[in-house]
């Protein structure tokens, strides 16, 4: 690190630390500093780093970020509560969290508590105390030597139908011989109990009808665990079910009643009462599960609701339920109470953005949705967008780059298959979706072209972590024309950028799964992984092949088919706590055009660069291979893509304060060239043997302001490893010089963008 950024970092530290954190406490008061756990010796848990930081993230209050408290005593007392120091102060910055010995002791019985039930019977926890001028620590000490495990697991012997379930389920259990005692298992299980019984006609049952026997006798680390079902005289609601009358209020407000009059209408099985008719019968039908004389089953009331919710056309969705006897079975009464959402809605974007070279970029569009166009939930949005860009200072071209959008989607809730197929999806939508779109765009100085693109997919879950996209048909037209005189020089040496941009048809199509096991409602390490396979081309070559229509390529109205198969694979692991995220990402994809055409379109190619990517490098700046554009810095086209793509990123995230977050990152990857070279010394083709040492590498810091269901985010990034032109990869580790503004110029990369880049 050079002298200056050392001497930058110390000057920094010193004025941070210039400032007394308790400068501004009243006599008396003391700041809580920080808790700490220690655990007794000679022996302590296995996993004790681990232990100790689910600990701590349990003391409340915790202790003050330094950052947050050095602002709120940067200033005296704002004589408004309002404006920027108000804001400063009070959002930005925190109040000295000040220790309480009350507080401090109980938050000595909290962990106690959580060590006994994650296993830890015998635990104690003492608390004392390290006072330091006006500044106070917590030191908890945990005595935890002994990790009891389940011995025995003595499930219901009885004959009623509980016990049975019980037993006959027992393989699906969370409980099980030799995992060591868990009070979060012993709640699931009694839920998963509670569920089984559901699912066999026990309206009403609820967790708080299992109940356990615990037995430590004879045992130094272990137990005997006993489960057993609330007996019948003391609960009435372990009761068999059967459905009943199900009513449907598909039109009902909060609101207080119109006078309209309100229509009654059957319909199997339902009975509608609406005043305004939305929703077509057919369609509550489908998602209210369960009829009249069935045995009722928990998992078909979470499956209607599941549903109504994923149809997106209700605000709010509740049920109210009522038990009859009759004929000495019992009944269960359904009413269902469904209030629309507003279907119709209107958006309008305005963006802008800025580059290097003084580019300024603009945006504008337009967007109309109808949630219920048909009156069976059919989505249709329709959407028109026109943007362009401009180089400030250029006297020769007011307009670089136009690009004008119009298309338009529709989402039906249900697979049009040809043919019956057995029904692969339960609790949410299935849709099928069809799409129309052409983007034309005028790139001043190089080309126009045209792309009008069509596609028919269908959409569905398997269950809540497996989602599965398949398109069996997929049709794009790209024209290029009006191409620069110039340009076209470029491309005449340039066989490659030639041939991606010469008229091509796309006819084909892909599948897609993604899978993802985040639990929105937990904060726990989760895995994400998506896959796509995608092929064009073979049919129609096959069939104008057959046909014999003459030599290769074979085209249609003009334009070849393009011909190729597709790869692209994502994995993520988020290690998430409740202070921090650990965000990972593993991302490789292949296209190799074959048949008709050697060379696959530019659409389908891969890049690399950008605030989602490779942030140390410009969209589309890096590769393929130790390539480097020696025109990078004079031109406005890119054409640096890939048929191999691989890139691996990894991000720390933390909170700093309130709503802002920070992030440190690095990212690493590149492109490659399947069976091409590029450039005067033919690089950027993929070889085993060398693409490790083609791998550029970049880190950086990040600002991110996260409102929960928006977050924008800033990058500031720079390459530690990158390709130099006519020398190939080198790191650049030192010559990091942070204060040299012609190294800032040359290296840092900033990006403003919405949302995580991963």
């Amino acid at each position: 690190m050079k002298a200056a950024n050392l001497y930058l970092l110390l000057s920094g530290l010193l004025f941070l630390s210039a400032c007394a954190p308790t400068r501004r406490l009243a006599p008396g008061q003391q700041l809580f500093e920080e808790a700490t756990i220690q655990f007794t010796k000679p022996t302590a848990p296995a996993n004790k780093k681990v232990l100790k930081e689910e600990l701590l993230s349990l003391v409340r209050p915790p202790a003050n970020n330094p950052i947050r408290l050095w602002v709120y005593n940067l200033f005296g007392e704002p004589k408004k509560r309002k404006g920027f120091k108000y804001w400063l102060k009070y959002k930005v910055g925190e109040p000295p969290v000040l220790f309480n010995f009350d507080s401090a002791d109980r938050n000595r019985l909290v962990l106690e508590k959580y060590l006994k039930e994650n296993g830890y019977l015998n635990s104690v926890v003492r608390m004392d105390t390290l006072n330091k001028a006006k500044k106070v620590k917590a030191v908890y000490e945990a005595t935890a030597n002994n990790l009891f495990r389940l011995n025995n697991i003595f499930l219901p012997e009885g004959s009623a139908i509980l016990d049975q379930l019980t037993r006959d389920n027992q393989k699906q259990s969370f409980l099980k011989t030799g995992q060591p005692y868990q009070a979060e298992n012993l709640r699931m299980e009694r839920s998963r109990l509670a569920t089984l019984a559901a699912q066999n006609g026990y309206f009403g049952v609820t967790a708080n009808d299992v109940y356990y026997y615990i037995d430590t006798t004879g045992y130094a680390d272990s137990l005997d665990l006993y489960v057993r079902w609330k007996p019948d005289e003391d609960s009435t609601s372990l009761k068999k079910y059967w459905l009943g009358r199900t009513f449907v209020y598909p039109s009902y407000s909060l609101a207080p009643s119109s006078g309209k009059k309100q229509d009654t209408t059957g319909h199997q099985g339902l009975s509608i009462i609406e005043d305004t008719h939305f929703f077509k019968e057919s369609l509550l039908r489908k998602a209210i599960r369960g009829e009249a004389g069935d045995l009722y089953d928990g998992r078909l009331q979470t499956s209607t609701f599941n549903y109504l919710q994923d149809l997106d056309v209700f605000k709010f969705i509740n049920l109210q339920t009522e038990t009859r006897l009759e004929n000495g079975r019992n009944y269960l009464d359904r009413t269902f109470y469904l209030t629309p959402s507003t279907f119709r809605s209107v958006r309008f974007d305005f963006e802008t953005n800025t580059r290097s070279g003084s580019y300024l970029g603009i945006l504008t569009a337009a967007n109309f949705t109808n949630k219920n166009w048909l009156g069976g939930a059919e989505n249709l949005a329709i959407n028109l967008s026109i943007g362009g860009e401009t180089q400030l200072g250029n006297q020769d071209r007011f307009i670089n780059t136009l690009e004008i959008t119009a298309g338009a989607a529709l989402a039906i809730p249900k697979l049009l298959l040809p043919f019956s197929a057995p029904r692969i999806y339960r609790d949410y939508v299935a849709r099928t979706r069809f799409s129309l779109s052409n983007t034309y765009q005028i790139r001043t100085g190089f080309f126009t072209i045209n792309r009008l693109a069509a596609q028919m997919a269908y959409d569905w879950r398997a269950n809540r972590k497996l989602r599965h996209l398949w398109t069996p048909l997929s049709i794009t037209q790209s024209q290029t024309f009006r191409i620069d005189p110039d340009f076209q020089k470029k491309l005449d040496q340039d066989s490659r950028l030639k041939n991606s941009l010469e008229n091509v048809l796309i006819l084909g199509g892909e599948y897609q799964f993604t899978y993802s096991t985040q639990d929105l409602d937990k904060i726990q390490p989760y895995f994400y992984g998506a896959a796509t396979f995608g092929l064009a081309g073979n049919i129609p070559s096959a069939l104008a092949g057959a046909l014999g229509n003459g030599k290769k390529p074979y085209g249609l109205g003009g334009s070849p088919f393009s011909q190729f198969a597709k790869i692209v694979v994502d994995t993520r692991y988020y290690l998430q706590r409740r202070t921090h995220t650990w965000a990972n990402r593993l991302t490789a994809g292949i296209v190799a055009p074959y048949g008709n055409l050697n060379i696959a379109p530019y659409s389908e190619q891969f890049f690399v660069g950008g605030s989602n990517s490779m942030r140390a490098f410009q969209l589309r700046e890096l590769g393929p291979g130790a390539y480097v554009n020696p025109d990078f810095q004079q031109v406005n086209f890119f054409d640096q893509t890939g048929d191999i793509m691989l890139e691996l990123n990894t991000e720390y995230r933390f909170g700093l304060f309130s709503y802002l977050k920070g992030a440190v990152f690095a990212d690493a990857g590149n492109i490659w060239l399947l069976n091409q070279s590029i450039g005067d010394n033919q690089e950027g083709q993929f070889e085993w043997n060398s693409f490790l040492k083609e791998i550029a590498i970049g880190a950086g810091l990040g600002l991110r302001a996260d409102f929960d269901y928006f977050v924008i985010r800033v990058d500031a990034a720079f390459p530690v490893r990158k390709p130099i032109l006519n020398k190939g990869f080198e790191w650049t580790l030192n010559q990091l010089d942070f204060l040299n503004k012609q190294w800032r110029s040359d290296n840092l990369v900033w990006h403003l963008a919405i949302g995580y880049p991963f």
